[in-house]
């Protein structure tokens, strides 16, 4: 964990984009009533995309695309790629300790504790796409992440818990399902779509690799683009190929959040490439900076938002008060008698999210105004 008072030239388009990712993070899992939620800011039930499954693919293409900008500037300087292995494994340690102490906050119940996880996926995730970066060379990384993608397909589509054969893609009969009930009995998302199944499981970590890998390419092409050793163009058209191809290859294997299907990858990698490239438009190249602001305000301190805001919700539905004599979680109290009465459904729903996201972005204002910057 690192804390400074300075901040180094950064691209204020990632910082953007990883705000903003953020922002969309804590409205999605902190709504208010979970009977009424805007689509945008829902799941898709299995297969198919709504807003919310946007969110973590976008966050692994800018824990990549962070990856490039730190790992390139620190080679650049001569540091040697056994020093930065030693530094990505600490980092990996401490994410997955804290996805763990946030599974088991605030009970700490070791018989029912999730062992996978968000945090624990982003830190295997950075681990080894940090693995890639530094010891395959870029060519080579794009054909492992090409590997990753196709291999983990071909898994889904053809082997099966009793061996070779033709894979299914429903909830309960999935190949990850299956390595998640036999890995982690018990200890495994309990919302789930299917018993045992986990959305961040293990096998379903592979192609999130290769979506944190992308993220590190994008970076990698806008730099040798502001350098002028690219075309412009390359980036946007980069985007638009892959999410092009993610949608085409649905029609063959559907794009799902929860299996993490390969055209799950390239049309969120396509699309988290657009985004990145008009947010460096107008905020790098056009120097266009202060509308950024409320959203670098969440980007610089992304993870410490995300676990904070985390552990807050997780208490305010695990602590009660008492309410016309019958006890009432904090959260149920704050949105019956605080949100509900003033809005619809839905809108009340979003706007208890808002609030609690207004309250972790004033938070983390403060600490932006100090120059305060915790990398976990």
């Amino acid at each position: 964990m690192n804390t400074t008072g300075s901040e180094d030239k950064r691209l204020v388009s990632l910082d953007l984009f990883r705000g903003i990712t953020i922002a969309v993070m804590i409205l999605v899992n902190n709504q208010g009533n979970w009977n009424a939620v805007f689509p945008a800011f829902r799941h898709a039930a299995w297969h198919g995309w709504l807003g919310a499954d946007i969110v973590f693919p976008f966050f692994l293409f800018a824990v990549g695309a962070s990856m490039h900008v730190s790992f390139s500037a620190l080679l650049g300087a001569g540091t040697a790629r056994q020093a930065l292995m030693i530094k990505a494994a600490r980092r990996t340690f401490i994410l997955v300790a804290l996805g763990l102490f946030l599974n088991l906050f605030p009970f700490f119940n070791f018989e029912t504790l999730r062992i996978p996880g968000v945090l624990q996926r982003i830190g295997l995730c950075y681990c080894f796409a940090s693995i890639i970066y530094l010891y395959a060379g870029e060519r080579t990384g794009i054909f492992i992440t090409i590997a990753l993608i196709t291999g983990y397909g071909a898994l889904l589509l053809w082997v099966t818990p009793e061996g070779f054969g033709q894979g299914s893609l429903e909830p309960c009969c999935n190949l990850p399902g299956f390595i998640d009930r036999t890995l982690f009995p018990g200890h495994t998302y309990e919302h789930a779509p299917a018993p045992g199944f986990d959305p961040e499981g293990l096998l379903t970590t592979i192609p999130a690799i290769a979506s944190t890998m992308i993220g590190a390419f994008a970076a990698s092409v806008l730099h040798a683009a502001m350098a002028g050793k690219a075309r412009w163009w390359i980036l946007p058209c980069s985007g638009l190929f892959l999410s092009a191809a993610g949608a085409a290859l649905g029609l063959i294997i559907p794009i799902n959040k929860n299996l993490w299907t390969p055209s799950y990858v390239l049309f969120m990698g396509g699309l988290a490439i657009i985004i990145f490239y008009i947010a460096h438009f107008f905020f790098d190249a056009g120097q266009f900076r202060l509308p950024a602001v409320p959203f670098l305000v969440l980007g610089r301190n992304a993870i410490l938002v995300y676990l904070l805001s985390s552990m807050a919700g997780k208490a305010m539905i695990s602590l009660h008060v008492p309410d016309q004599g019958a006890p009432m979680t904090v959260k149920s109290f704050i949105f019956t008698h605080g949100v509900e009465p003033w809005f619809g459904p839905s809108a009340a729903s979003l706007m208890y999210a808002a609030a609690f996201l207004l309250f972790w972005w004033v938070i983390m204002y403060v600490l932006y105004r100090k120059r305060v910057f915790i990398n976990l």
